[in-house]
């Protein structure tokens, strides 16, 4: 049973008292501030979205006009140097198959300067036609969609194709013309021309080529436009004609004012485009007398006492005098906010409520502020220093804790800020204080770095690479702490580590070189798996070194790192890139390799100068532990490999050729060995005047 403080009462009540207040301050301002911004974003919404539409509109208009007319240019040059007469069936056929094949096409036709004229057509029915402009006579014969010929009538007529709008822009301007929007004679349809010209040899123009492309399938896809819930779509020309429209019911094409055609001159009755203050839909014609009145693209409007917004959007050149018109009923953007502000409402009251509960066991459960304590004591046990949040009371002995509590918890961040829990432990068992300096002291460096990281950057969406990067580090940072070792710094796709600071470690050396056989050994799984998923492998360089360096926090005093810097840690990354060199994966220093031969398996690779050093430092690469028995190959190529190495420090450059030559047959695959053969080869053929103290150091020029 727990013991009850005669003040927990009044304590409690204390702090409902004062948090509520605070909850239902926050709440109300909340919701209003939620009020209005999701009313703003509906507005935007509604415009967004009425961009969207005419973007998509647009862009399947532009689709379908562009798309019938994309045989002119090709077709303009086969029948460039055709008699249209003398080879009308030619020309028929040509213009056939795109016709067949390009639904958005009523028909293809071509005229010449003296009036003759070539059609194919699809609608009202599939037919070919040629127009005698000489002999004055019509020729149409009716076919099948393989070309079959079914009728053929023979009319007179004087209809003469170079009067026609396509036909005079197109010689005008000896380029791709449209025509506005008409009515196709034969169809009955809304559409417009696309004309191209037909141009000889020199440059004239001998005739026009042009596609009637019907526009009714837009009139399908206005209806498809979702704009709020009962908004509307259409498309118009400048004349205030209806190109498209959503309701099928309506008939674009109507009668003309014309008088009835006579029979007897072979004419059909002219039709025309419905006007748009002819549409029944009175909230679009008001629209569009409001915009004509006040000559605005978006326009407020009223009809029978509802209110509309309306925006009228114009299409790209060269069809400019098409406009989208989209007319939405300011009922549906209201509704939505209305919506939004019942949900603000409803919210509201249920975090309201929410917030009363949570306060009043927020109350209840900070009169036992001790079990707290105990649990924040746990998670300085295992260091989650981060879970750690303190404990707020009035009661004079929790509070002393608690400050106790928080002062250590900054204690042990400040030496978290740069080593890993682990070591944490035994900073603070040393007594060792956090400060800025350091200490010259031999330790084992340890550089890593990922072949060819640009290239893998550049093949992966960022935040892919970063994930893969991380599973990358993760699993090399496990394997370098569990071997004892302090990561000093990421640099990059790059790891710093160094062993032996800030507690001593006698076996650093071989702690760092068992670390990289690990680190190669869990990278080959990975790549295999990373390589099953798709995604890039990644070969890891690595290079380790046993030497003096200064070791301590470098910094400020408000922010430390803990780092080793001088010589060996150059040393240590000029070995790392000599790995590309070599064409090697683990490369260690001589004082390294004095360290762990008992242990391991190494070879002599070379002996090289960094630079800015003379002196050289002969560097092995790490094969193996000694526990694992080599293959018979690796024998055999180790064994070659030092025998060649000491024909070449004896500067028989000539034996040293024959010896790694015989290797490189062997073992073509292997870098070093093409590097000392390249080597060899250079010094017989031009030995240089070498020192005679000369030792077979080269310089190591990369970095």
């Amino acid at each position: 049973m727990k013991l009850r403080l005669p003040t927990e009462k009044t304590y409690r009540f204390s702090i409902l008292q004062a948090l509520l207040p605070i909850v239902i301050i926050s709440i109300v301002g909340i919701s209003l501030n939620f009020i209005i911004g999701s009313t703003r974003a509906v507005v935007e919404l509604s415009d967004h979205l009425v961009e969207e539409v005419s973007q998509r509109m647009i862009e399947r208009t532009l689709a379908h006009l562009e798309g019938g007319a994309m045989h002119n240019r090709v077709t303009a040059n086969l029948v460039s140097d055709l008699d249209l007469m003398n080879n009308h069936e030619t020309v028929w056929r040509y213009l056939w198959a795109p016709m067949i094949e390009t639904p958005q096409v009523q028909s293809l036709f071509v005229a010449d300067r003296r009036g003759n004229y070539v059609q194919v057509r699809r609608e009202p029915f599939l037919a070919t036609r040629m127009i005698d402009a000489a002999r004055g006579i019509e020729t149409t014969v009716t076919r099948d969609e393989s070309y079959r010929e079914k009728e053929t009538k023979t009319n007179p007529t004087t209809w003469d194709p170079r009067t026609r709008p396509w036909y005079k822009n197109t010689t005008r301007e000896k380029k791709m013309a449209w025509t506005d929007v008409f009515v196709f004679t034969t169809a009955k349809t809304p559409g417009l021309s696309a004309s191209y010209p037909v141009l000889d040899a020199q440059g004239e123009i001998v005739g026009v080529i042009a596609a009637n492309i019907p526009l009714h399938n837009l009139s399908d896809f206005v209806a498809e436009q979702k704009v709020m819930q009962h908004g509307i779509v259409l498309i118009i020309n400048d004349k205030g004609e209806v190109v498209a429209y959503p309701d099928k019911k309506v008939n674009l094409v109507v009668d003309s004012d014309a008088k009835e055609p006579d029979p007897k001159e072979h004419k059909e009755k002219e039709m025309r485009l419905l006007r748009i203050d002819e549409l029944p839909n009175q909230a679009v014609v008001d629209a569009y007398r409001r915009s004509e009145s006040e000559k605005s693209t978006r326009v407020t409007s009223a009809t029978n006492g509802e209110k509309y917004i309306t925006t009228f959007k114009p299409f790209p050149a060269p069809f400019e005098k098409l406009k989208i018109v989209i007319v939405i009923p300011e009922a549906d953007i209201l509704a939505s906010i209305h919506r939004m502000e019942l949900i603000a409402i409803l919210v509201s009251v249920v975090i309201l409520i929410l917030g009363i509960i949570v306060v009043y066991q927020v109350s209840i459960r900070i009169s036992d502020p001790i079990i707290r304590l105990a649990h924040e004591m746990d998670h300085i046990g295992d260091f989650s220093l981060d879970d750690v949040k303190g404990v707020q009371s009035k009661i004079h002995e929790i509070r002393i804790m608690n400050s106790s509590l928080l002062t250590a918890v900054e204690g042990l961040k400040a030496f978290r800020r740069y080593l890993p829990a682990s070591f944490v432990r035994q900073l603070i068992t040393s007594g060792k204080k956090a400060e800025l300096g350091g200490i010259k002291t031999e330790i084992t460096l340890f550089f890593s770095d990922v072949e060819g990281f640009t290239r893998i950057s550049e093949s992966m969406p960022a935040e892919d690479l970063m994930l893969h990067l991380s599973a990358y580090f993760n699993e090399l940072s496990r394997i370098i702490l569990e071997e004892g070792g302090t990561i000093d710094k990421y640099i990059g796709d790059a790891i710093m580590v160094f062993w032996g600071q800030p507690v001593e470690i006698a076996d650093a050396p071989i702690r760092a070189c068992r670390a990289a056989l690990r680190c190669v050994e869990r990278l080959t799984e990975l790549n295999e798996k990373w390589s099953a998923e798709g995604k890039p492998t990644m070969r890891t360089r690595f290079a380790i070194h046993t030497g003096e360096s200064i070791v301590g926090n470098v910094g400020t005093e408000e922010r430390m790192n803990y780092s080793a810097v001088g010589d060996s840690v150059n040393l240590t990354s000029r070995l790392e890139s000599a790995n590309k060199i070599y064409g090697t994966t683990i490369i260690i220093s001589q004082s390294t390799f004095e360290r762990v031969q008992h242990l391991f398996r190494c070879r002599l690779l070379d002996v090289v100068a960094v630079r800015g050093k003379t002196r050289g430092v002969r560097i092995y690469e790490l094969l193996g532990e000694s526990t694992v028995s080599p293959t018979e190959a690796q024998n055999r190529f180790v064994a070659g490999y030092e025998q060649a190495f000491s024909v070449y420090l004896s500067r028989n450059w000539q034996e040293a050729v024959q010896a790694f030559s015989k290797l490189n047959v062997e073992f073509p695959a292997d870098k070093s060995v093409q590097v000392m053969l390249r080597r060899c080869d250079a010094f017989a053929k031009d030995a240089p005047g070498l020192p005679p103290n000369w030792d077979g150091t080269m310089a190591m020029l990369e970095k």
